[in-house]
């Protein structure tokens, strides 16, 4: 029989994978977004863009934050 420990450590791993799966592809998916977006821009468009991504890769920023400073780069 397993003690609550071994059912905790069992389900981990059970979602652990796929979850790294998972996250790992929106990470290979995004850079590759931002490869064929960066290939196609020029100029202020490339710059503008380079900016908000930054801005949107930034995870220590609440979500207020992340739109004042994208709306700011607008201006």
């Amino acid at each position: 029989m397993f003690t609550e420990n071994k059912r905790f450590t069992i389900k981990t791993l059970i979602f652990k994978q796929p979850y790294n799966n998972f996250t790992s592809q929106l990470q290979r998916d995004a850079e590759q977004f931002h490869d064929r977006v960066v290939q196609n821009l020029t100029g202020e468009a490339l710059t503008l863009f380079n900016q908000i991504w930054s801005i949107r890769q930034d995870d220590t920023i609440t979500r207020l934050a992340e739109c004042q400073q994208i709306k700011n780069a607008y201006r």
